[in-house]
């Protein structure tokens, strides 16, 4: 069974991070957006920025600031 360290696992990530916005952009499909904002969340989970809990929703810290996005 392969097992990452949380550096490689993020430079994973961060490759994947790549691939999903090139996927989404060829062809537009909703579905890799969402794999595109998966991967997202999860670079953010491995540096501390970002909790699957109450407040995760990304429009939260918008509102917050006086933006929407």
């Amino acid at each position: 069974m392969l097992q990452y360290t949380d550096r490689t696992f993020l430079r994973h990530l961060e490759y994947r991070l790549i691939e999903e916005l090139e996927e989404y952009l060829e062809s537009k499909d909703p579905e890799e957006l969402a794999d595109l904002l998966e991967v997202c969340y999860r670079v953010a989970e491995l540096k501390g920025r970002f909790s699957r809990g109450a407040g995760a929703d990304p429009a939260d810290k918008g509102s917050r600031a006086g933006r929407v996005f």
